[in-house]
């Protein structure tokens, strides 16, 4: 799965310069924080939500027990997150998996998709803004329907870290 993971870094990065020659769209962040946050009380809806502050804490934790460079490179990644959501809807009734899924869509289809990966009959989808310069990635959203889950990263993410962690994993 990692492999896998940094594959789909390093094929982000080979397509942004081609992405970002148009005007980017954004991801409507109202909308989708709305739709979450009316959904989350729903039964089988599980959301964790990191703003700032608590993203600052947890990498000041971390970032004492770094031991390598790549955990470093990580950490550094996080510096420009302003907030991360994660939702796992995988034990809701069918009705409300339906329901999220078609409202998720539907809000992020005026959004950049940057790339949609199919295997085994599953597919993740990826949305987020390159920066024009194509130096930064803004306010990504991650979403598989099949498994039921979403990660939304806020905030402006360099990816001159990305590319190299991608090349640390390459280097292995």
């Amino acid at each position: 799965m990692k492999k896998i993971t940094f594959a789909i870094i390093a094929f982000m990065l080979a397509i942004l310069p081609l992405i970002h020659a148009s005007k980017p769209k954004e991801v409507n962040t109202t909308a989708l924080f709305s739709l979450i946050r009316d959904l989350k009380t729903e039964k089988g809806v599980e959301v964790v939500s990191l703003g700032r502050i608590a993203l600052r804490f947890a990498t000041g934790i971390v970032s004492a027990q770094a031991d390598s460079e790549e955990e470093r490179l990580s950490l550094e990644m996080l510096k420009g997150v302003t907030k991360l959501v994660v939702v796992d809807y995988e034990d809701a009734s069918d009705n409300v998996k339906q329901r999220f899924n078609s409202s998720v869509m539907k809000i992020l289809e005026k959004s950049e998709k940057l790339m949609e990966i199919k295997d085994d009959g599953e597919s993740v989808d990826i949305y987020g803004v390159p920066s024009a310069d194509g130096t930064v990635l803004k306010d990504c959203v991650i979403i598989s329907q099949e498994d039921c889950s979403m990660i939304c990263v806020m905030g402006r993410i360099p990816l001159d870290k990305i590319n190299a962690l991608v090349a640390m994993e390459n280097d292995r």
